[in-house]
């Protein structure tokens, strides 16, 4: 069942109409005009430079990126929030300068109905395609994806038409003024919240597909839960202690990603192994926990991980980012948390969970020199 928010947006992108997708999650809370780049039309590639002023981007699935052949833009930044940007591009015919309003909407039409890049599009140029992770919103809270879910949703072809919302000042444009130019235009708006509440709604990304006891040395017995991302096939567990779904207080959360070296070895630069020892001896104290073990199906990612640590590189040092990846949010739901208290090493905030259902009650600073010692104590005893 839709919402009337999600049910007006996607008769609207049908109708071949802009509406206004809000991050409302995010760090920056900021807002965009959106359409199918499929029916975009000069006038409102024109609507779109003259309202929201900020750069024109395409946002499309991973796997139309690899069909279309586009590489991806070098960076440093390697921020789970930040957009995954490919080359700038142009269509190869019917555009002149690629910079005029015609041009740019002739180009997002070309990306997304071209079946042969090497004809259709030249780079650089003008427009600026945006990767959209597999899976959607499930996966990442991101407006590409967002995009990209809504105009599926909408069964439109999934090639999004972006431009961020920025004040006459240049500044990010506030959620009320984006409010204000809906009313002015009679544009529909959704935020990226609901877009979230309505897959989770209507779907999931994981399924369960093992249950069994394990007897663990450092914490007791424990439920270990497998489970499968139905998106890319990678294999996910969870060991659970006590009755989540009788508990009436927050249920102690430990969510970590897969590192391999650090996970088997545990090095200065890879504390991995203590704060997952850490972690279990902590839920076993506290006789109520869960701890979620969220895998990489990445090729190539443990070689990244040994430069990483040859560089003395954060790189190396994995992150389980429930805003990046949905996926540890999806278990917890799926295992009845819906209160938690968070076991992290981090201080940064994870916003988005609101969506999934999901309440952080506390935040619990995790050490992992301290889990180290711990961990090293008791081991030599067992």
């Amino acid at each position: 069942m839709a919402s009337a928010a999600i049910a007006k947006s996607l008769v609207e992108l049908k109708q071949g109409r802009i509406i206004i997708l809000q991050d409302d999650i995010g760090a920056n809370p900021c807002s965009y005009l959106f359409c199918g780049a499929s029916s975009i039309t000069d006038e409102q590639l024109c609507f779109m430079v003259n309202h929201a002023r900020g750069i024109v981007c395409a946002a499309m699935s991973e796997a139309r990126v690899k069909k279309l052949h586009l590489p991806m833009m070098t960076s440093s930044n390697s921020s789970p929030a930040s957009p995954d940007f490919t080359a700038s591009v142009e269509a190869r015919r019917g555009v002149s300068t690629g910079i005029s309003a015609a041009d740019r909407s002739r180009t997002l039409r070309t990306l997304a109905a071209t079946r042969d890049p090497r004809l259709d599009l030249v780079m650089p140029g003008h427009i600026f395609p945006i990767s959209a992770k597999a899976g959607g919103v499930l996966v990442r809270h991101g407006i590409p994806e967002a995009a990209v879910d809504l105009l599926r949703l909408a069964q439109l072809v999934p090639v999004a038409t972006l431009c961020h919302c920025l004040d006459e000042g240049g500044e990010y444009m506030s959620h009320s003024d984006a409010q204000k130019l809906a009313q002015e235009h009679g544009l529909a708006s959704i935020s990226l919240s609901e877009v979230i509440s309505h897959r989770m709604a209507n779907e999931s990304l994981v399924e369960k597909i093992a249950e069994s006891e394990l007897p663990t040395r450092v914490a007791g017995i424990f439920k270990a839960l497998a489970f499968r991302s139905m998106h890319d096939g990678a294999e996910h567990f969870a060991l659970v202690k006590g009755d989540i779904s009788a508990a009436q207080q927050p249920v102690l959360v430990r969510v970590q990603a897969e590192n391999r070296i650090g996970d088997l070895i545990g090095s200065a630069q890879a504390p991995q192994r203590a704060l997952m020892l850490g972690a279990l001896k902590r839920i076993q104290a506290e006789g109520l926990g869960i701890f979620v073990y969220v895998r990489h199906p990445r090729k190539g990612f443990l070689a990244k991980q040994v430069s990483s640590l040859a560089e003395n590189s954060a790189d190396g040092k994995a992150s389980a980012g429930l805003r990046q990846t949905g996926i540890g949010a999806q278990i917890l739901r799926a295992i009845g948390a819906r209160k938690i208290k968070l076991l992290s090493t981090s201080q940064t905030p994870i916003v988005g969970l609101e969506a999934f259902d999901i309440e952080i009650a506390e935040r619990i600073s995790f050490d992992p020199v301290d889990t180290k010692r711990t961990v090293d104590v008791e081991t030599s005893r067992a």
